[in-house]
């Protein structure tokens, strides 16, 4: 039976040492290349918006448009690179800025309006509320894991519970996943991305 010897090893090691230099290298263009893709979603719901303008379907002073618009274009350019946490800092600054597209008062008036518009317009505002949960759900493995297991949504929220007593503040990324979850679930008819 034959045995390796040094020069097999050698051999070996160096073909596992580029081909985990190949590996890395992809991963890291290929994670590059996913937050820049992930930007286009927020470019696509506000050119949709600007679009249902020129069709004539809402008006440019609509409150509708004007606040999503103004929201959308503040996570764009507050977002250089899209990562969670930079996400997550957008979201705050604009909660801060009054620009929080899951206000619960925004939320009302839009189940009150929303009926009332087109499909197109009812669409576009539920496709920015999807955005924004696609993209922490793309960029967090533990919310991928939340939207999978009920049972595991429940121990976070007594985690989150605990954390917040101790903390005074909930976790951020948590806090705005389960607002904007919330905010598909009353913006869309059925498509959700998120846990119960």
């Amino acid at each position: 039976m034959p045995t390796l010897d040094q020069a097999d090893v050698a051999v070996l090691a160096v073909v596992a040492f580029i081909s985990f230099g190949f590996y890395a290298r992809a991963w890291f263009t290929l994670r590059v290349d996913r937050r820049k893709v992930q930007k286009y979603k927020f470019y696509k719901v506000r050119d949709d918006l600007i679009y249902l303008v020129a069709s004539g379907q809402i008006d440019e002073s609509d409150q509708v448009f004007q606040y999503f618009y103004n929201a959308i274009t503040f996570v764009i350019r507050h977002t250089q690179v899209l990562t969670l946490g930079s996400l997550v800092k957008a979201l705050e600054e604009a909660r801060e800025t009054g620009l929080d597209p899951t206000r619960d008062e925004l939320l009302e008036m839009l189940n009150r309006e929303l009926p009332t518009r087109s499909q197109d317009t009812q669409r576009v505002v539920a496709e920015f509320y999807q955005a924004v949960l696609a993209t922490f759900l793309e960029n967090s493995l533990l919310l991928r894991e939340l939207a999978k297991h009920d049972w595991l949504a429940g121990v976070v929220r007594k985690m989150r519970a605990w954390a917040s007593a101790v903390t005074e503040q909930p976790p951020l990324v948590y806090f705005f996943y389960r607002k904007y979850q919330r905010a598909v679930s009353r913006t869309s008819r059925g498509d959700n991305l998120a846990i119960a």
